[in-house]
């Protein structure tokens, strides 16, 4: 049974950082064609692919006090279902300020996701090992 539980966190875990990785770099793969499209200058387009980092700042300490109120779990929940919206979203882009705003929405939805994965869930954690240190994280 618990390597079925690791195996199922590690599976979901590894999805989520693969979609997150996408959403990163999506932008830069699709950059030719939003330019061509909504008539942006490299400027505009780059300053709107520079607004994804910005989202981060604005939520890390809202997010980090929401996963200590309530939990982790629940705080990655409503950014999944954030993410979701902002994804769909992006279609309905017609203009170089909806594109940043788009962005910057996209950069705060995953402020704190990485750091929300690293907190160890209390109900996981052997009573011996918690107090341990977590391995950082990579990413």
């Amino acid at each position: 049974m618990l390597r079925n539980r690791w195996l199922r966190i590690l599976g979901v875990a590894f999805v989520m950082y693969v979609l997150s990785y996408i959403d990163r770099v999506n932008i830069a793969m699709a950059a030719p064609a939003i330019r061509a499209e909504l008539g942006l200058s490299p400027a505009a387009m780059g300053l709107a692919a520079g607004f994804f980092p910005w989202g981060y700042v604005v939520l890390q300490i809202p997010a980090g006090r929401l996963a200590g109120v309530w939990s982790a779990k629940r705080v990655i929940l409503i950014q999944l279902v954030l993410w979701s919206a902002v994804a769909l979203s992006t279609a309905f882009v017609d203009s170089a300020a909806e594109l940043v705003l788009n962005r910057f929405c996209a950069g705060a939805r995953r402020g704190r996701r990485i750091d929300l994965h690293d907190r160890p869930d209390p109900r996981l954690v052997h009573p011996r090992r918690a107090g341990a240190r977590p391995i950082p994280s990579s990413c």
